[in-house]
């Protein structure tokens, strides 16, 4: 993925890659990112065995090379019952994996970004039966129908945020003992 923005300096070059990391811009640039982009991105190429590299000089633009290796399918793998249940209920998975199946605690996940919320879910799934919301709303109406076992949001949402949605999950006696 190559730019002709502002550049990066090269010494900044290994830390544009850490979590929370925003390099310094021009006043005249408003679209100051949050740091995180890049990390989540180190991560999935690093997940997939492969490797991610910059290439910059300021006022000439940046390049960025993700290197992932491809191995040859020898065989089709069967689709697991994690795949299957993406999207259902906590009830209905408690149905389709059987009556000896181990529960998994209950997540709330509050976040209007889907691929941010999609990187949660996907690190998250196999300690947690995930439910969704993509804003404070939603999400006080999962907490008060599904009463999960923790609630992880973002603050920043359009419609309720997630200062808001705290308040009112621990303002109704039915959600106030869920950890946010």
């Amino acid at each position: 993925v190559k730019d002709t923005g502002i550049g990066i300096s090269k010494d900044k070059h290994e830390k544009i890659f850490e979590r929370f990391f925003q390099n310094e811009l021009p006043a005249s640039l408003v679209n100051q990112g949050s740091g995180i982009g890049l990390s989540i991105t180190k991560e999935f190429v690093k997940i997939h065995g492969g490797s991610i590299s910059v290439e910059s000089e300021r006022e000439q633009g940046t390049c960025f090379t993700v290197m992932l290796p491809v191995n040859e399918i020898s065989q089709v793998k069967k689709v697991s019952l994690e795949a299957e249940l993406v999207g259902a209920t906590i009830n209905e998975e408690a149905e389709l994996a059987g009556p000896n199946a181990v529960k998994k605690p209950a997540l709330l996940l509050v976040e209007d970004n889907e691929d941010f919320r999609f990187y949660l879910k996907d690190n998250l799934k196999n300690q947690y039966s995930i439910i969704e919301a993509s804003n404070g709303s939603e999400g006080l109406l999962k907490a008060q129908s599904f009463i999960p076992d923790l609630i992880v949001s973002d603050v920043m949402m359009p419609e309720m945020n997630g200062l808001d949605l705290c308040r009112k999950i621990k303002s109704d006696k039915k959600t106030s003992h869920i950890p946010v």
